[in-house]
């Protein structure tokens, strides 16, 4: 999925620096609102690995979430 910067990497000390995450402008409660926003190609924007260090917007989701340690 293009669209979502995504890959099909498995281990994060193999992530480079130019790789993008999604930030989200809503709070996600479940993988069909994740679906939606990827379908409709609304309501998230593509971040480098610099704006990705940020605190979540929302501590409210119910949508599981493994954060990878930093080096």
């Amino acid at each position: 999925l293009s669209m979502t910067s995504g890959s099909d990497l498995h281990d994060a000390d193999k992530v480079s620096k130019t790789s993008l995450g999604m930030d989200f402008s809503y709070p996600l409660s479940s993988l069909a609102d994740f679906i939606a926003a990827v379908k409709e190609g609304k309501g998230y924007s593509l971040v480098g690995s610099e704006a990705r260090m940020v605190e979540p917007k929302s501590e409210q989701s119910g949508v599981r979430v493994h954060l990878h340690p930093t080096n």
